[in-house]
């Protein structure tokens, strides 16, 4: 799938350098690892290459599968499918609250089915999407299944989302449905136009602003999120206010924005703004 490649091989943002050494705190960089294919989802695969080579830190291994437990069930299923973490590892996380958790090892797992059964559903559960074990797989694969607007919007996979489009259901104030193993982190109550400008997707997005969806502040932060300069500069003639997406370009490690938003556009130049804006490049890189 060529949108799915374009997608992997990063072509929508700048993926942050880190450097891990002694001077680092362990847990910050554990949770700005973990958190990472949360804010840029398109590194998933970088992102487990580089929890493999610093898992062999045991210390670093502990505490990596604990805070990926709590916000990243993917990243686990990920380091296990090359081999970082084995399925005894896998089973000693489970407990009530890993539903969702187990179904990535579902055929890993002797007896799933009685265990399964003790564990508590989510409470937004819905059934269909894990009674068919076809659609799961593809969820756990690519975070959405390859036949619906949600994954067409991710991946800007344009031939099959303008077969969906065409819809009469599909309406400008229809909202995606984030499925519960899609890994990126997931925005409440975003309309399609926000989804596709969340995760880049050009020419999904061009083509809904000329069927006449409006561009909100909620879809300039959504652009914002995704990193794309050429969605902002679709938008920008439409935003009166830049100060209220600063927090966003720092929150998905976005610099360039950062610095594109405090040089080249009209923020206020106070002291404080300046301190505030150094001060979110300094804990975002």
């Amino acid at each position: 799938m060529e949108e799915l490649k374009a997608f992997e091989e990063g072509l929508y943002g700048d993926l942050p350098v880190f450097e891990y050494t002694q001077i680092v705190d362990l847990d910050f960089w554990v949770d700005r690892l973990v958190s990472l294919p949360l804010y840029r989802p398109q590194y998933l695969n970088e992102t487990c290459k580089l929890c493999q080579e610093y898992c062999l830190d045991s210390e670093f291994k502990k505490k990596m599968i604990i805070k990926a437990k709590s916000i990243c069930n993917v990243l686990i299923h990920r380091l296990f499918l090359i081999g970082v973490i084995d399925i005894d590892e896998i089973i000693s996380l489970l407990d009530k609250q890993s539903f969702i958790l187990s179904h990535y090892f579902r055929k890993y797992i002797d007896c799933f089915n009685e265990i399964i059964l003790k564990m508590e559903k989510p409470s937004n559960y819905d059934d269909t999407l894990f009674s068919d074990m076809i659609n799961m797989d593809q969820m756990i694969e690519y975070g959405f299944c390859p036949s619906t607007m949600e994954y067409c919007l991710k991946y800007d996979d344009y031939s099959t989302f303008c077969e969906i489009f065409v819809n009469p259901i599909i309406s400008k104030k229809s909202l995606a449905k984030w499925s519960p193993f899609e890994w990126a982190k997931q925005p409440d109550s975003l309309d399609y136009l926000s989804f596709s400008g969340y995760f880049g997707s050009i020419k999904c997005f061009k083509h809904m602003i000329t069927s006449g969806f409006e561009i909100t502040i909620l879809v300039f932060e959504s652009v914002v999120c995704s990193g794309s300069m050429d969605l902002y500069h679709i938008c920008e003639s439409r935003l009166s206010n830049q100060e209220n997406l600063i927090y966003r370009a720092s929150q998905f490690f976005r610099e360039g924005f950062l610095r594109f938003f405090f040089e080249d556009m009209n923020i206020n130049k106070t002291m404080d703004n300046i301190s505030k804006f150094f001060l979110l490049i300094l804990l975002f890189r």
